[in-house]
């Protein structure tokens, strides 16, 4: 994202570009929360009803989105069924969330020394398959924990980038 002046040569253009691409990353995060969760709930209470389902897909979603909701109730209740992912990749939605974590926490260390930064990931990335995913983000220099003094020091990074690109 520090190069993305190549493609949008006025600042006006990279503001906005940069901001809609970080955007998109932050609000994606509570679905994918949300979606997890749910998932996990389905997989622990395998006998549960469909009144159960609909009512813990809403807890779970007000737990994320809090509990101002765009949706009519009845949508909301159903809301779960629109992510393919619960059907045919059961488990799986949550990694799209340690991507973009690692991916943050790249763009963080990038921010401080982008010598380093590249140098660690193009090693992690050489490892490939031969290491566990915890190891190969040790070896990138971002950390596979997501607690939340990370996700504090990430959104207050955010934040800054977000002004320095509107000042």
């Amino acid at each position: 994202m520090y190069h993305m002046d190549v493609f949008y040569p006025s600042l006006r253009d990279l503001g906005r570009a940069w901001f809609e691409q970080i955007s998109q990353i932050i609000t994606s995060l509570p679905w994918i929360a949300t979606v997890d969760a749910f998932q996990e709930w389905i997989y622990k209470n395998p006998h549960h009803t469909h009144e159960e389902r609909r009512s813990q897909w809403v807890k779970i979603y007000r737990r994320f989105h809090g509990d101002d909701v765009a949706w009519p109730e009845e949508a909301l209740r159903i809301l779960w069924q629109r992510k393919i992912h619960i059907f045919d990749s059961p488990l799986y939605y949550i990694e799209y969330g340690i991507a973009q974590i690692g991916a943050l926490q790249l763009c963080y260390n990038y921010d401080r020394d982008p010598r380093v930064t590249i140098e660690r990931y193009l090693y992690a990335l050489s490892l490939g398959y031969t290491k566990r995913v915890p190891d190969i983000y040790k070896a990138a220099g971002v950390q596979f924990w997501f607690d939340i003094p990370l996700m504090k020091k990430l959104a207050r990074f955010i934040i800054s980038k977000i002004k320095e690109v509107h000042t």
